[in-house]
Formats: C-alpha cells, sequence, structure tokens
C-alpha cells in the first residue's frame, strides 16, 4: 500500500510540472527578457539600402571659380565654365529629391562636359529634358508664364563615358514646341499671372507663336538614377536649371 501511494505521488508530481510552464515573473529585468528574443543583426546591404531611402540627400553645394560641384551620399556632379545666380545655398532646405540651380543670362548648360562621379558601388544612368513656357514681349520689356502651362519633352538617356556626359543642345524647332491651349483662357491667365495691360497687350493674337507672345526655353531637367545592385533601391535626383528667358 505504501509503495502503490508513491508511486502515485511521484506521478502527480511529473504530470503537475508538464502543465506549468516557465513564467517570467514582474520584477525580472528587461534586458534578461529581451534575451529570449533572437533579432538578426543587420548587414551592410540593409544599411546601404536605409541610407538611400532616408539620408541621400545634398551634403555638399561649392561654387568657386565658376566651377559648381553638387556632392549627394551616392554620387558628386561638376560643371566647369557657368555662371549662377544662386551661389550660396541653405543644405537644411535642400532635403528633397530636387535641386535647383539659377542659370546667369550668359551662362549655358547645352553641349556641356559634366563629370558625374559614383562614390558606392552600384549602377548610375543619366536622363535630360527640357521645358517651354509662353512670354510676353513689349519691345524690351516682358512677363514670362513660367508658373502657367507648359511643354515638357520626353526625357533622353545621356552616355556616360570616364565618368563624363556631354549634354544635348536643342534647335530652334525644339525651343519652339509648345501644347495646344485655348487663346481665351491664355488671355485670361496672362492677366492674372502678369496684369491687366499685359492682357490687353495680346488680346488680338491668335496663336501664342504670334508676336508679342513668343515661346522660349525656361528649364532644363537632369534626372540622375542610381541603382544598387545588391539591394535593388533606386535613387532618383533632379537637377533643374533654370534659364532666363530675356533681360
Amino acid at each position: 500500500m505504501i509503495i502503490q501511494t508513491l508511486k502515485f505521488f511521484i506521478l502527480f508530481s511529473l504530470l503537475l510540472s508538464c502543465s506549468n510552464p516557465q513564467v517570467i515573473e514582474a520584477d525580472t529585468p528587461m534586458d534578461n527578457i529581451v534575451e529570449f528574443v533572437s533579432v538578426p543583426e543587420p548587414t551592410d546591404s540593409i544599411i546601404i539600402e536605409n541610407a538611400l531611402e532616408v539620408s541621400d540627400s545634398l551634403i555638399e553645394f561649392t561654387f568657386e571659380e565658376n566651377r559648381l560641384e553638387l556632392q549627394f551620399v551616392t554620387f558628386e556632379l561638376m560643371v566647369d565654365s557657368i555662371d549662377i545666380w544662386n551661389d550660396e545655398v541653405d543644405l537644411n532646405k535642400q532635403n528633397s529629391d530636387t535641386i535647383i540651380v539659377y542659370l546667369d543670362l550668359s551662362s549655358s548648360i547645352e553641349g556641356k562636359k559634366i563629370r558625374i562621379k559614383q562614390l558606392l558601388d552600384g549602377g548610375i544612368r543619366v536622363f535630360q529634358s527640357y521645358e517651354n513656357s509662353i512670354t510676353i514681349m513689349n519691345e524690351g520689356p516682358h512677363c514670362d508664364m513660367i508658373e502657367w502651362k507648359h511643354y515638357n519633352s520626353d526625357w533622353t538617356e545621356i552616355e556616360i563615358f570616364n565618368d563624363t556626359i556631354e549634354t544635348n543642345s536643342y534647335s530652334e524647332e525644339e525651343r519652339n514646341q509648345f501644347i495646344d491651349v485655348n487663346i481665351s483662357e491664355l488671355i485670361k491667365a496672362v492677366e492674372i499671372h502678369c496684369g491687366e495691360r499685359w492682357a490687353d497687350h495680346v488680346k488680338e493674337v491668335k496663336s501664342p507663336n504670334e508676336y508679342p507672345l513668343g515661346i522660349g526655353m525656361n528649364r532644363i531637367y537632369f534626372k540622375i538614377e542610381y541603382l544598387n545592385d545588391t539591394t535593388g533601391a533606386v535613387s532618383t535626383k533632379i537637377i533643374v536649371f533654370e534659364i532666363p528667358m530675356g533681360c
């Protein structure tokens, strides 16, 4: 009888221990709890991908002796023999993917060699396009409709050779390209953007190409795409060169 009672007690104890898993007490230090969770260590590729998605901003903008340099996390761009208006840029305000450079009246970005140096492993592609806008002329003074409708060309890829590209140049035909517009709508827009006097000046025109209206190129865009071969992450930057439409 004593032996049977002992066997029953042992069996009951074993069953009781299996039905009560380990419980972490409330006063157990949090550092010890974390040890139960398996967290994979970040790899270099993950770090690079995060950098592309979060911090690939402009980190340096310099203009000295007619040389413009823009440095990002993934690449740097250098243009020689150029004059610009905004020779100083507040980097804290340049956090977006678009950087605007205002060309001097005497400068051009067409047919120019630009060096693009890659700073991280991967691939870079460069594209160029342009934008045309309407201007109203009045024997010297003019009003440029750069905040109204535009003609925007397709992107054209530019070949990179030895970390250098040669930018596209444009013909007069390309500079005169524009979209179809309603003339009444155009005249109303001139009144809003330029004033009643300018609207009276163009009230008899039949097309955007008819004097005193004219079409001119006001922006040239460069799109630089960086592809991280390891992660597949893509970083895109747009460099806009603003072109004065007259004096």
